[in-house]
């Protein structure tokens, strides 16, 4: 299994775009997933400089309702005329931001009316071979702090968010699990345990953010939590390559603690599973 970034924050290669954001191209022996679109059309540009063409995409799965993780979906629908998309029922495009000003900002995902019969809406949980789409995860383990600047609005109010929209998906292949998480708004260790716990499953490998770093007033996690988390995360015995909202402050803390159990995917690299 190949995975491919198309978009991150994160850049070193020349003629690539980076953004705020992600797209992950996922090629099985048998399909061609994309995980995510980024904030816009910029991951096309980037698929075609790295010699990929997203018209043989068998399928889309958006990961959450918000901007950077699906506001490419209408350029991508555009030019691949077969891949559904599969995405939240309750991803409505509700979603705002609360930015310093005191503002609140949209952040949600608009996807044309012409497009409306390719998508699919998963509530809890999907299987479609060789993945599954699960959400609705829950656990003990405390959210990422910058969930508190994210919103809903619901009758003319905004409510904290509590990312039921959020969804999560696992492939496998040759006997390995690897999970694609674009967030992780309800903790990359709920998530985890939650896998582990009602389905069974313990992942090779985890790609994906971890929400450490808060976009809005630009700061990360404690040391602490990064500690405890790094701890955590390397008695899953999982090989994690993390990216977007973990931030590199946060992943250089916690590179120092997981060495070469952690490493960061930014845009133009790829990883073999």
């Amino acid at each position: 299994m190949k995975i491919t970034s198309l978009i991150d924050n994160e850049c070193s290669i020349e003629g690539l775009i980076k953004q705020h954001g992600l797209s992950l191209l996922i090629e099985t022996k048998g399909k061609k997933i994309l995980f995510d679109t980024g904030a816009d059309g910029a991951f096309i540009h980037n698929a075609k400089a790295l010699g990929i063409d997203l018209s043989e995409v068998d399928m889309c799965v958006l990961s959450h309702g918000h901007y950077d993780h699906g506001g490419g979906i209408n350029a991508f629908l555009n030019l691949n005329e077969k891949s559904l998309v599969y995405l939240s029922a309750k991803a409505s495009n509700d979603h705002v931001a609360l930015r310093p000003n005191g503002e609140h900002e949209s952040i949600g995902i608009h996807i044309s009316r012409a497009h409306l019969d390719r998508l699919v809406f998963v509530d809890a949980q999907l299987k479609v071979d060789p993945c599954l789409i699960f959400s609705d995860v829950w656990g003990y383990f405390p959210l990422p702090s910058g969930n508190k600047s994210l919103f809903k609005e619901k009758d003319g109010k905004y409510i904290l968010d509590d990312f039921a929209h959020e969804q999560h998906l696992v492939i496998e292949e040759d006997g390995k699990f690897v999970l694609l998480a674009g967030c992780a708004h309800r903790g990359i260790l709920n998530v985890l345990t939650y896998l582990k716990d009602k389905y069974g499953i313990l992942c090779d490998a985890v790609i994906g953010g971890f929400h450490l770093h808060n976009k809005v007033t630009n700061t990360y996690e404690s040391a602490a939590i990064l500690e405890t988390l790094a701890k955590e995360l390397m008695n899953t015995f999982s090989k994690f390559y993390t990216c977007h909202c973990t931030g590199i402050p946060a992943y250089s803390f916690l590179k120092v603690i997981m060495k070469d159990q952690i490493e960061y995917l930014s845009t133009g690299e790829s990883i073999e599973v």
